[in-house]
């Protein structure tokens, strides 16, 4: 089945794409219970291993692979109960050996993407909306060659696509990827810290996630990503052109005005 529309956030922070996208049901969402803080995990044996998942909300099911170093607690339960505000039956997972989830841990987008697919059928689940963060992205891109017939819609956020680097990644990207992050850390990576009201806007993301108190997931072993990172940026990060030309044939949309649509 081909995709009826991608978007793409290029560099898009979290901050960004929910004011550009989500705006209609901020409002909406900051109101609500706050479904996210509080839903409970769950888990799907599959394959000799348990996938740790939430799932809230109810309609058409989105599936948000995560970022590198990133777990089911680190999206912020603004941008996804405004998902749910939406009518989105939202889904959020731990990939294999990390977080909350057991197996063997990867950093291989491919392997993310087998995890999304396993959870996807274990869930029963026929045509989703899949979201892809940072290296969750690249994931998303391989799920899309994996298994095209289930996914109805792309959402790459903050992402590469396949191919040469048009600009490469900064040094401080592999200087914080390499030690335990801190709240600056996160104003760093994900707003710009040198406007007052994105690092207000930070503090707020940093609070919301904190929120939850119960079945958080412990921290990706910075210790062990970065080793598998490496210490430098590479000029062709994605080399995958077969996936390249699959995205060529999708209609896309830019994060500042992309509407997921039938």
């Amino acid at each position: 089945m081909p995709l009826s529309d991608i978007a793409i956030g290029r560099r898009c922070a979290m901050g960004a794409l929910l004011t550009a996208t989500l705006a209609p049901a901020l409002a909406k969402a900051a109101t609500s219970s706050g479904q996210s803080v509080n839903a409970p995990t769950r888990h799907a044996e599959i394959g000799g291993r348990r996938l740790a998942y939430r799932s809230i909300g109810t309609g058409r099911p989105m599936v948000l692979c995560t970022r590198f170093r990133g777990t089911i607690d680190d999206w912020d339960p603004l941008f996804l109960d405004s998902l749910v505000a939406q009518g989105f039956r939202v889904i959020t997972f731990d990939y294999s050996g990390l977080g909350l989830s057991t197996g063997e841990k990867s950093l291989n987008p491919f392997a993310w993407a087998k995890d999304a697919d396993d959870l996807i059928t274990a869930l029963n689940l026929t045509s989703v909306v899949l979201l892809g963060w940072s290296l969750g992205g690249i994931a998303a891109q391989a799920a899309l060659a994996i298994f095209p017939n289930k996914i109805s819609h792309l959402v790459l956020i903050g992402t590469t696509p396949p191919g040469p680097a048009a600009k490469l990644a900064e040094p401080l990207f592999y200087e914080a990827a390499a030690r335990q992050n801190d709240f600056e850390d996160e104003v760093i990576l994900f707003f710009e810290p040198r406007s007052p009201a994105s690092r207000a806007a930070a503090k707020a993301s940093h609070d919301r996630i904190a929120a939850r108190t119960a079945e958080r997931a412990p921290p990706v072993p910075y210790q062990w990503a970065a080793a598998n990172l490496g210490d430098g940026p590479k000029a062709e990060p994605f080399p995958a052109p077969p996936i390249l030309a699959i995205l060529k044939s999708t209609t896309s949309r830019s994060c500042t005005s992309a509407a997921i649509t039938t």
